[in-house]
């Protein structure tokens, strides 16, 4: 599943502000957000710099899901 995503910054006014696909600052802070991604998750995700939108491309696990797995995960340990 693919995740729209958007990077911003904090102006002089404490406002979250998005940074636009065609702004200069984009060139400059999407190759660490890049970076940053495939270091924290590999192969499971990758940020895409696509026409519309930057987007998380892969699948995130939900925390649900996570507790479930540890759970089933425990119970065998104990059978």
């Amino acid at each position: 599943c693919d995740y729209a995503v958007a990077l911003c910054y904090f102006d002089e006014d404490d406002q979250l502000v998005p940074v636009e696909l065609d702004d200069d600052l984009m060139d400059d802070v999407f190759p660490v957000a890049a970076n940053i991604v495939a270091d924290e998750f590999g192969d499971e995700l990758a940020l895409m710099r696509t026409p519309q939108t930057l987007t998380l491309v892969g699948e995130l696990e939900d925390e649900e899901d996570d507790e479930e797995e540890e759970d089933e995960s425990v119970d065998m340990d104990d059978g």
